[in-house]
């Protein structure tokens, strides 16, 4: 018996576990593969929306304090695990975007560290890129991390720190009563907790009861390239339309 019980290993899933383990609850997180190795694994780590000035308030607002939130903790499991998550505040230079207008004007609003570079400006600055002929904007607050290394600085900080990871265990079903949810079912046997947390990602909504509104979650398809490293000297990500680089 857990006090809590968390299905789910990415990095919603861990990042609660931490929070939670704080409090000295006892808790399992449930993951039918390895952590990490889903929709988090494939993540660019970019630790800001891509068009913020086509976001809410309160989503730029979590976005604002996330920034300096992932820079702590990356800091505190490279500390504590010798893992580090590589945190690094490499800004990102926007070109070809048709709300240019928009987002200087966002930019300016919210005090948001910016320059609009001239052609002459972008080859020097940025000679390793092809030549530039149209200004670009460059963002310097936006900051990237490496999802699977922090991944991994996650799961030995919560392993050390008495968290018990079942791993290859599919979440079949909750076991409910009226209002209760009783336990998770698994492949060979039932896991019980005080309270339950489903971090399942695209997936969460197979798990709720058919009682109770399933939120609209639904997995989304991309690409991702992944190329030799070469000496870039400058680790700024560049964006182009719907299309970015992230240096490594």
């Amino acid at each position: 018996m857990f006090d809590f019980v968390i299905i789910g290993g990415g990095i919603i899933g861990l990042l609660t576990a931490k929070e939670l383990q704080k409090t000295g609850a006892s808790i399992a997180v449930i993951e039918k593969g390895s952590p990490g190795q889903q929709a988090t694994w494939a993540a660019g780590g970019i630790l800001s929306p891509m068009r913020p000035w086509h976001y809410s308030e309160p989503v730029n607002a979590i976005s604002s304090i996330s920034q300096s939130i992932y820079q702590q903790l990356s800091e505190e499991l490279h500390a504590q695990t010798g893992i580090d998550p590589e945190w690094l505040p490499s800004g990102m230079l926007v070109l070809n975007d048709d709300d240019m207008a928009q987002a200087i004007d966002w930019c300016q609003q919210h005090k948001a560290p910016n320059e609009l570079l001239s052609p002459e400006q972008l080859n020097k600055k940025f000679a390793h890129l092809n030549s530039f002929s149209e200004p670009a904007l460059l963002r310097d607050d936006v900051a990237t991390i490496r999802p699977h290394k922090l991944l991994a600085a996650l799961s030995r900080y919560l392993e050390d720190n008495g968290v018990t990871f079942l791993d290859e265990q599919d979440a079949k079903t909750l076991h409910t009563q009226p209002n209760l949810v009783t336990g998770v079912e698994l492949d060979d046997r039932i896991i019980k907790g005080t309270e339950y947390i489903i971090c399942a990602g695209a997936w969460s909504s197979q798990l709720i009861p058919k009682d109770i509104k399933k939120p609209d979650i639904a997995p989304v398809k991309g690409q991702m390239i992944c190329f030799p490293p070469i000496d870039i000297p400058n680790p700024c990500m560049v964006m182009d339309g719907n299309r970015y680089i992230i240096p490594r």
